[in-house]
């Protein structure tokens, strides 16, 4: 850990509060921040929910009772209930990753374990470091928690997470996701299905989707016809824009780079699709349902 800086800043400035009733019914909320310039959010405290932040890559530093200290890459801080807290950082990438006090003090107790953190009311800016060889892991973990969030397979996700953090040396690198397919469909459609959704392996055209699949382009197009009524092309896109719309509300990405991680090709042309799924430019929908700081 680097160096501690003592701040003058006090609760009276507190200017935000974060709870966990925002998100109910769902048992956590995730967002990735990334930044390659100043950034800073805001001092504020927790009602009935704490977080996990993961430092992915670069230095964050975090304000904890009136000390500002830094986490590097693998570093896992608890910011619990009580904890006032502020965020700054230049150049950094984090995932935030915020649990209902009730749902922590519910399943931990159910694993049949003492709780690690000394409860999340009183866990004071707890730290641990992942090993190396055990962050692309956690990652993916965090990865799977993103994309599956507000669903029960997310709820899934999280308990799978909890025992990671839980049973980390009895924790197998190929736990796979849990995905559920469809029996009377041919099981090269359901793996395709699997890729795409739970891996995130989104093909940016037909022709490689088909590819992907191991079929002929004739053949994966009457297939996704006959299962989800639409072409190869649009059943596509509508993936790729259920996965821009959600970075727009739980990143701060940028726009553009959100389009063009996705394959979009140009900006006018992912304006145009995200607007006919959503009824809204992107950025009117981040502006409405995002809630990345």
């Amino acid at each position: 850990m680097g160096a501690r800086i003592r701040s003058t800043l006090s609760r009276e400035q507190e200017i935000g509060t974060i709870r966990g009733e925002d998100f109910a019914p769902w048992s956590y909320n995730l967002h990735f921040i990334t930044s390659e310039e100043p950034w800073s959010y805001r001092y504020h405290r927790h009602y009935g929910c704490f977080e996990l932040v993961y430092t992915i890559s670069g230095q964050v530093e975090h304000l904890l009772d009136g000390v500002w200290r830094s986490f590097s890459d693998g570093d896992l801080l608890a910011v619990g209930e009580e904890d006032y807290h502020s965020v700054r950082g230049d150049s950094f990438s984090y995932a935030n990753l915020i649990i209902p006090t009730s749902v922590w003090n519910e399943r931990i107790p159910a694993m049949g374990v003492g709780d690690p953190l000394g409860g999340p009311t009183a866990c004071r800016g707890l730290t641990v470091t992942v090993p190396e060889s055990r962050r692309p892991v956690v990652e993916a973990h965090m990865d799977r928690l993103f994309r599956f969030q507000q669903s029960q397979e997310g709820e899934r996700q999280l308990q799978r997470f909890l025992g990671f953090l839980l049973y980390e040396a009895y924790w197998t690198e190929d736990a796979g996701v849990s995905v559920p397919v469809e029996a009377d469909l041919p099981l090269w459609w359901n793996e395709l299905v699997s890729r795409v959704d739970a891996h995130g392996d989104i093909p940016s055209d037909p022709r490689k989707m088909a590819e992907l699949a191991g079929r002929s382009r004739e053949h994966v197009a009457r297939t996704c016809r006959r299962v989800t009524g639409h072409s190869p092309s649009v059943w596509l896109n509508n993936r790729r824009l259920d996965r821009a719309a959600l970075l727009l509300r739980k990143s701060n990405r940028d726009i553009a780079d959100i389009a063009y991680s996705l394959d979009f090709g140009s900006i006018p042309h992912f304006y145009r699709l995200f607007k006919d799924r959503f009824g809204l430019p992107p950025m009117r929908y981040r502006s409405m349902y995002g809630d990345a700081p």
